[in-house]
């Protein structure tokens, strides 16, 4: 059975596509932001991902997509 392994020394991916989001989020580029959170804020349930969600919401309330911010 094959096994990823992160190492400890190195870049979480997923770490750094929040940061890219999140930098799409405040350079208000909603369609961006989404595209790069959307993926992060479906791993488990880490502070990483929480962050994930927080700028999704937001995106899509700055979009005006309640329905999709609320989801």
């Amino acid at each position: 059975m094959a096994t990823s392994k992160i190492s400890p020394s190195g870049p979480n991916p997923l770490q750094a596509q929040l940061k890219q989001g999140l930098a799409a989020l405040k350079a208000q580029n909603y369609r961006q932001a989404i595209a790069l959170l959307t993926p992060v804020s479906q791993g488990s349930s880490t502070a990483t991902c929480t962050k994930a969600k927080m700028g999704l919401v937001e995106a899509h309330r700055k979009q005006g997509n309640l329905a999709a911010a609320i989801a």
